[in-house]
């Protein structure tokens, strides 16, 4: 199986890189199937190969690339080339990561990455994280109590904490809860304030 390469990256250089042998056959087998279709161009695995290595990325480049590729013309049965992009190639190899991602469990990809000494996490839903340990242990998610609804409810927690002024998760107010008081303080009177009421203004 050929590899697949994975980097981590550090100030825009590469710290750490190892190959992990996944995928790289289906994406050969990919880019045959992707010749075939769109060229009507029969290739070998060792030649996609070669245009993978090549002027295969699944990253944009700065200078996008491009490759002659010599097969079989699958209606002549004679010899023809033709030129590929590595956009055509880029877009071919992703498909190809989706499927294979798609096709095993998110802790098994995440197992691999690991065992080949690459930091990995994984990605986790809202909910997830809600639930993650180290979420919990450091305070990024908090419970509310909603005495009315006699719920207990997860908010999100403050992400700063000071020793002298720590950070206090309270109840957002109801809508119009402080309506009153607020035009009060603006000076309104008890009757004005009845009258914007009655009138649908507040």
């Amino acid at each position: 199986m050929a590899p697949l390469w994975a980097w981590v990256l550090s100030l825009a250089d590469i710290a750490v890189s190892e190959s992990i042998r996944v995928a790289g056959d289906d994406m050969d087998e990919a880019i045959v199937n992707h010749m075939r279709k769109t060229y009507n161009l029969m290739i070998g695995l060792q030649t996609a190969e070669s245009v993978k290595i090549e002027i295969g990325s699944v990253f944009d480049l700065e200078q996008e690339l491009t490759r002659e590729v010599r097969g079989r013309d699958l209606i002549s049965g004679l010899p023809r080339k033709s030129v590929v992009t590595s956009e055509e190639m880029r877009k071919t190899m992703l498909a190809t990561l989706d499927a294979c991602f798609a096709r095993d469990t998110r802790e098994r990809g995440v197992d691999i990455l690991r065992n080949a000494d690459i930091v990995a996490a994984p990605v986790n839903t809202l909910l997830e994280a809600s639930d993650d340990p180290d979420v919990l242990a450091n305070g990024y998610v908090a419970e509310i109590e909603y005495p009315e609804y006699d719920k207990t409810v997860k908010v999100h927690g403050s992400p700063w904490k000071f020793s002298e002024t720590p950070a206090r998760i309270g109840v957002a107010p109801k809508l119009g809860e402080h309506t009153d008081a607020l035009l009060t303080e603006l000076g309104y009177s008890e009757t004005e304030i009845k009258g914007f009421r009655d009138g649908g203004v507040v």
